[in-house]
């Protein structure tokens, strides 16, 4: 129907009686997007659809239609319009959106020829500011705003509309997303909770923005040029944005704070920052004084802090602040007190050597103690590390002392908490340098990301990292501990008992047949390796080379049709399964489901001890294998008996008293419409030139035309 290189749809196609698809005009990593035509109005809509090989995954097709869900009720200038979600059968059957049509360039083309003016920047920022604002009141947050997904609407700024939503988030929604959980979004403008797959909430989307105007006003990407590690870590510290003009300076630093609470809380808000800074130009010059008392911005608690005019130095001709003058900055930015020139303005302190500090946090809270360069520094950092507690309870304090051994020591302190707060029990104690990390996370991926983020803070503040941190114990799935053996599990596939996955602290029980002791031992000990804490079960069947052989060139699992029963000749009783010891008379027979009694019935005994096939039925002396023939009817089944008592031994009824050479061997019966071993066979035969017959046999039977069981037979001297 398609060009499979211009995707799924091609010109003409008609959807549903009604859309006619001119083009393909985008191509994502799940989804295409088209221009289609309404017959019916002549309108122009966008076509979306899930690629040809994600159209069948119904995981994929329910979150189109949360996505849909979140967005039909968005009514709004800025935002795309979603009218409806569609299906058709043409194709084998996929689902679409059918949405608004924009017709313009979007701010990435835009800022590819350059950086953007600040004035059309900031028309953008007002437009999507007003589009955001009307998608997160319908609850939906778009969690990958970036210069791409901004149109400017006829190439207009003060158009500028936000397009795709698909990774829409449903704020009623307890966090799910339309890609599920996890990251979803741009690296390179996505805020530094949705990286970490942090609580993501409306300050995320402005945190992108600042990222996106950025970018335009640089006209290059965020991190250009730089290593993921690099990207990431720059997320933790606000951006450079000292060469910027105007008002997008404090507009940019304030949606770029790396703590979502620094950042505005509302759309409202953030208007502030455009439309309330007045026409400055410079705004170095409101910062050093030499413009007379303006009202900024504090993003850290979006309130408004008056700066007057500093008494002392001004910006020197080298154009370096003096440090009231960035004392005022960082302040206007809500930058945590520890950065102010620690003790500066404060009496002589003792050293402490080392200098240090101790978080500990567990089911009872959090208890601080260590080291502050100066009494605020010290409250400062206490607030910021109370805040990062899931309670916001802290008990303790720190000691202002001097001997910082790094200029960014309490930043790093506050990040390394962040870092560890996903693990259970967990203490961070500093000295120096050198950090330790201890405690138990959940599950390996948590173990990972801990030491990964942790790793990266240490290193971009020149501090070694030392961990202590113990995985909980884990849930074991079926798959992962197959794998584990598969190596040593030469007699075919073992069988797993319990639950899928196995929870933590149950007992890994395990059944079936193993080549040799050495195999058994190697199973028990990678089972164990998993796991060191659980209990290992091993219920294996240590047979021979040939037998294994034999189990793996089964093609089925036992047919509930086709099943053994085990007694004794000399004695009463039955058995669950074929064990016997010397001097037992085994009587085996098979119990057949009625719709095989037209069926040919194959049975053998394979000796792994001496290489032979010992043939049970049909052969030279028993040439009658139908079922219906070979046995007798019992209600609706059918039973046929294999290997008689002692006392009824005779010609075509073969039977045997237990002796050596002992061991465990396999007994295979096959029910087949046709007789698909042609020949007469004899009583015995040679394992390896039989086997070929077989195998050659059951390649040119059709799967569905014969059953199979077969049981290990076990012989032993008591």
């Amino acid at each position: 129907m398609a060009d499979p290189q211009q995707g799924m749809l091609s010109p003409g196609v008609v959807l549903n009686y009604t859309y006619e698809i001119v083009e393909l005009v985008g191509v994502g990593g799940t989804g295409e997007v088209y221009l289609a035509r309404n017959q019916t109005t002549g309108r122009e809509v966008a076509i979306k659809l899930l690629k040809r090989e994600f159209a069948a995954d119904p995981v994929l097709v329910e979150l189109m239609q949360r996505e849909a869900n979140a967005l039909h009720d968005i009514s709004h200038n800025a935002v795309v319009r979603y009218y409806e979600l569609l299906r058709t059968d043409m194709d084998g059957g996929f689902t679409f959106l059918v949405m608004e049509f924009i017709r313009g360039e979007s701010l990435q083309d835009r800022l590819s020829r350059g950086p953007v003016p600040a004035q059309e920047l900031l028309q953008i920022a007002r437009r999507v500011v007003d589009g955001l604002e009307a998608a997160h009141a319908g609850g939906a947050l778009h969690r990958d705003l970036t210069p791409a997904n901004v149109i400017l609407r006829d190439g207009d700024p003060a158009k500028a509309t936000l397009i795709d939503f698909g990774i829409a988030k449903d704020l009623t929604n307890t966090g799910k997303t339309v890609i599920g959980q996890g990251f979803a979004g741009t690296y390179n403008y996505a805020s530094p909770e949705q990286v970490s797959a942090g609580e993501v909430d409306p300050r995320s989307d402005f945190y992108s923005l600042g990222a996106t105007l950025l970018a335009a006003a640089e006209g290059r990407t965020p991190g250009e040029g730089k290593g993921l590690d690099q990207i990431l870590a720059a997320k933790r510290v606000p951006p450079e944005t000292e060469h910027l003009p105007g008002v997008l300076r404090p507009l940019i630093q304030a949606l770029m704070q790396p703590r979502p609470e620094d950042r505005p809380a509302s759309a409202a808000d953030i208007r502030v920052l455009i439309d309330g800074m007045g026409e400055v130009d410079d705004l170095d010059a409101l910062l050093s004084g030499e413009v007379e008392e303006k009202t900024v911005i504090r993003p850290r608690a979006q309130i408004e802090e008056t700066v007057v005019d500093p008494p002392a130095p001004r910006r020197s001709s080298g154009g370096r602040w003096g440090w009231a003058g960035a004392l005022a900055v960082l302040v206007g930015l809500g930058v945590g007190a520890y950065f102010v020139l620690p003790g500066l303005l404060e009496p002589k302190l003792p050293v402490a050597s080392p200098y240090a500090l101790t978080l500990k946090v567990d089911e009872t809270g959090a208890v601080l103690s260590g080291n502050a360069p100066s009494v605020e520094a010290a409250g400062a950092l206490r607030a910021d590390l109370a805040a990062a507690m899931p309670d916001g309870r802290l008990a303790g304090a720190l000691v202002p002392a001097a001997g910082l051994p790094v200029e960014t020591w309490m930043l790093a302190m506050v990040e390394l908490s962040l870092a560890a707060e996903p693990l259970d029990r967990w203490t961070l104690e500093a000295a120096d340098k050198t950090v330790r990390l201890a405690g138990l996370a959940s599950d390996p991926e948590t173990f990972e990301r801990v030491q990964q983020r942790s790793t990266a803070i240490a290193d971009s503040h020149g501090l070694t990292m030392e961990y202590q941190i113990t995985l909980a114990p884990q849930p074991l799935a079926h798959a992962q501990m197959m794998a584990a053996v598969a190596a040593h599990s030469k007699c075919g596939p073992l069988t797993l008992f319990g639950p899928d996955p196995l929870p933590p602290g149950q007992q890994i029980a395990v059944q079936g047949p193993v080549a040799t002791e050495e195999d058994a031992a190697a199973i028990r000990s990678a089972l164990s390796e998993l796991d060191p804490g659980r209990l290992v079960r091993l219920d294996l069947t240590v047979t021979s080379d040939l037998v294994c052989k034999v189990e793996r060139l089964m093609p089925l699992r036992n047919s509930p049709d086709l099943r053994f029963g085990f007694s004794y000749g000399q004695k009463d009783g039955a058995l669950d399964s074929a064990d016997y010891v010397a001097g037992d008379n085994p009587v085996v027979d098979l119990d057949i489901g009625g719709a095989f009694a037209e069926s040919f019935l194959f049975v053998f005994y394979v000796d792994g001890n001496t290489g032979k096939v010992i043939h049970l039925l049909p052969y030279q002396d028993r040439p009658d294998n139908l079922v219906n023939q070979a046995g007798v009817r019992e209600g609706d089944r059918w039973r046929v008996r294999i290997l008689f008592p002692a006392e009824d031994v005779k010609v075509g009824q073969r039977g045997f008293l237990v002796g050596p050479p002992f061991g465990t061997n396999i007994l295979v019966a096959v029910a087949s419409p046709e007789a698909f071993l042609e020949n007469m066979l004899p009583r015995n035969d040679q394992a390896e030139l039989f086997l070929e017959d077989l195998v050659a046999a059951l390649s040119r039977a059709e799967t569905t035309d014969y059953i199979v069981s077969r049981e290990f037979f076990t012989t032993r001297e008591e």
